[in-house]
């Protein structure tokens, strides 16, 4: 088997283990902080911001760190360091006795870990290019694959052996994902460390991110980017207040989890076979054509989100609408990619993960101010909103930049 399949298949496995040790605990925050003493609907609301917003925030600001020290080390040993980092991060996590120890495991996520971006970085820089956007789709479906089984096995580890458990089954779970990758992926072409030094020793190169950044961000990269952040912004934005919405129609926190973990699972599940489908089509046919279809789609189902108060019902729109929202990132990340120097992408996709995040750490600010001012419902309303711009600017700008990025 080729290489690049094998590692593929892989990371495939590991990063359904990772996601999964995620979303055993994670999603269930909301009612963990409130396990923990925070019972006020408005303080729930204006925490449930702040934990949200921090690991974005750091992630945001430390992605093109990782991304070029991963150019430069190997994007095998960051994906080992972000792992291995989950690992300490998920057991802090079931540590926290206040909620302010959960920020600071929320802060330390966002500074250390990553796995999604640095799988994504390794699969992009070992794989042809007539490959990268199926390559990408595959990843992004273990992404969702995982996301979608942990929080229904989460939900129901939490009902039967509380909060707790479900953070240290996941990081139980994570040192699964680390011996994959230490032992089965296999990096090529990737710097030496003593090549790494005479790098940095070199006057010529004294300041080589601001070089590569200099290079790596052109017009349409910059397009792909602003397009980025509005996607992400809308995702995002409701995500962290589904189990309030869903507490709220039930009028209790009993089996509010289990619930919140149906809906997540189903979800992911969606986004999954997206990555898989619409993954496959952008080696096709025109990958901006499928982007405008993708972004004016979100808009449309979105919509009806406002309105419904059934459970079933809002299950499955809000699953119909992840499938296209799961299908629009791999196309924005294989436009990228396949505009960008194999020797450049880490460092693109340490810019991408920082718009990406700035993206993920703005949405929960901004729903819980939306939640708190008009009722947690009016946060649905964002996501077309954001999708809107998303398209205007594809519309206008996307089209225009026919160029590939140089070398």
């Amino acid at each position: 088997m080729e290489r690049w399949k094998s590692n593929l298949y892989f990371l495939w496995i590991a990063q359904i283990l990772s996601l999964m040790s995620f979303g055993f605990g994670i999603p269930f925050i909301p009612y963990f902080i409130q396990e923990l003493g925070v019972t006020d609907p408005v303080s729930v609301k204006f925490y449930l911001g702040i934990l949200n917003s921090v690991p974005g925030l750091a992630m945001g600001i430390m992605a093109p760190v990782w991304g070029y020290l991963a150019d430069r080390l190997g994007r095998k040993m960051i994906l080992l360091r972000a792992t291995f980092f989950g690992i300490l991060v998920l057991a802090g996590m079931g540590l926290s006795q206040n909620v302010n120890h959960l920020i600071i495991a929320r802060l330390m996520q966002g500074i250390f870990t990553g796995t999604v971006t640095a799988s994504y970085a390794l699969v992009a820089a070992g794989t042809p290019d007539n490959k990268l956007s199926y390559a990408l789709g595959v990843i992004a479906s273990s992404n969702f694959i995982g996301s979608s089984i942990g929080p229904f096995v989460g939900g129901l580890m939490a009902e039967q052996f509380g909060y707790r458990i479900s953070f240290f089954a996941g990081s139980s779970l994570l040192v699964l994902s680390f011996l994959i990758i230490l032992i089965a992926v296999k990096e090529e072409n990737k710097t030496k460390w003593s090549d790494f030094k005479e790098q940095s020793k070199d006057k010529k190169e004294n300041s080589p991110v601001i070089h590569r950044l200099r290079n790596a961000i052109t017009p349409l990269f910059f397009v792909i980017l602003v397009i980025l952040f509005f996607v992400k912004l809308g995702g995002n934005a409701s995500a962290p207040y589904i189990s309030i919405f869903v507490q709220e129609i039930r009028g209790t926190i009993t089996g509010s989890s289990a619930i919140t973990g149906t809906i997540n699972g189903a979800v992911g599940l969606s986004t999954a076979l997206a990555g898989l489908t619409i993954g496959r089509l952008g080696d096709r046919i025109s990958k901006r054509k499928i982007l405008y279809v993708l972004l004016a789609g979100t808009i449309f189902v979105s919509l009806p989100l406002y309105f419904i108060s059934r459970i079933v019902y809002f299950t499955l729109v809000y699953c119909f609408l992840f499938y296209l929202i799961g299908s629009a990132e791999p196309i924005l990340m294989s436009l990228m990619s396949e505009n960008t120097p194999k020797e450049k992408r880490g460092m693109a996709f340490g810019i991408y993960s920082l718009i990406a995040n700035l993206g993920w750490a703005a949405s929960p600010v901004i729903g819980s101010a939306v939640t708190i001012a008009f009722g947690t419902k009016t946060v649905f309303l964002c996501i077309p909103a954001a999708f809107f711009i998303a398209l205007l600017i594809s519309l206008m700008f996307l089209k225009e930049q026919r160029e590939k990025i140089p070398s």
